[in-house]
């Protein structure tokens, strides 16, 4: 949440330091793993019927949005994806890998 939100990730503590203060002293230490970078944007080329890109068009520079952002969310709620491109959907890609 921090990087899509373009905030700095906090510096990470040893578990060393953690155990030492005594406010932790009841506390559980989880190892946790944090991707530090969105997946990278790629372009594609899509055919829509012309009144529904109108309609997105119409819509997305109402919201104060590109057409590329405006479609992305729309994908992500059709999908069910809660927040933004890093979330996993589970749905698998079917592009060779580089």
């Amino acid at each position: 949440m921090l990087l899509e939100e373009g905030q700095a990730l906090p510096v990470p503590s040893s578990l060393e330091t953690l155990l030492k203060d005594r406010r932790h002293r009841n506390t559980v230490a989880l190892m946790v793993e944090v991707k530090t970078s969105l997946p990278r944007a790629v372009r594609v080329n899509i055919t829509l019927d012309e009144t529904l890109l109108e309609a997105i068009d119409v819509r997305s520079r109402a919201l104060g949005k590109t057409r590329s952002a405006f479609s992305a969310e729309a994908a992500r709620h059709s999908l069910g994806v809660k927040t933004g491109r890093s979330q996993r959907t589970g749905v698998r890609s079917t592009r060779k890998q580089r």
